[in-house]
């Protein structure tokens, strides 16, 4: 898929995707269904942004009889407008695959990250929960957590939430 990427061929890649599939990019919404993913692909090439170069480097594969987790890390590099010159951009990704009626493999949810925000404090600067004034902690067992916010928690011990 990376080669399709770089040579800017989206319409190529529908054959990896099943048509309700759901995309968690990195910095943007929720992307659900194809014609949504390949759309806003579409928009930021007509833009100017342009995959370069990249790799991807599968670090684990849970594989079961019709679903499959492939879970692993990634380089970009990347143009776009305002850009001096190309960017590297290093991170993670989780891709998990359904097997359909034809048993053909198609994405049906994906999500990536950069491992490096780029809106992050200098470099030897570190910001912990206690300097930010947080304070949340789950309760175990019980679905709830302490502190100044309160979100439903999975529940460990019997996959509730």
């Amino acid at each position: 898929m990376i080669d399709l990427v770089k040579a800017g061929r989206y319409e190529a890649m529908g054959k990896f995707y099943d048509k309700d599939a759901v995309s968690l990019p990195n910095y943007r919404v929720m992307e659900k269904g194809y014609k949504l993913i390949l759309n806003n692909n579409l928009g930021r090439q007509k833009g100017g942004y342009k995959i370069l170069d990249g790799s991807k480097t599968t670090v684990e594969l849970f594989v079961g009889e019709d679903m499959m987790a492939d879970l692993g890390t990634y380089t970009l590099t990347m143009t776009f407008p305002g850009l001096a010159e190309p960017k590297v951009d290093n991170g993670k990704y989780l891709n998990v695959w359904r097997k359909d009626d034809e048993g053909a493999w198609r994405i049906v949810a994906e999500t990536w990250n950069a491992d490096k925000n780029p809106n992050a404090p200098a470099q030897g600067r570190v910001q912990t929960g206690a300097s930010t004034g947080s304070s949340i902690k789950a309760n175990p067992g019980t679905g709830t957590q302490t502190g100044t916010e309160q979100k439903p928690v999975m529940n460990t011990q019997d996959g509730k939430k």
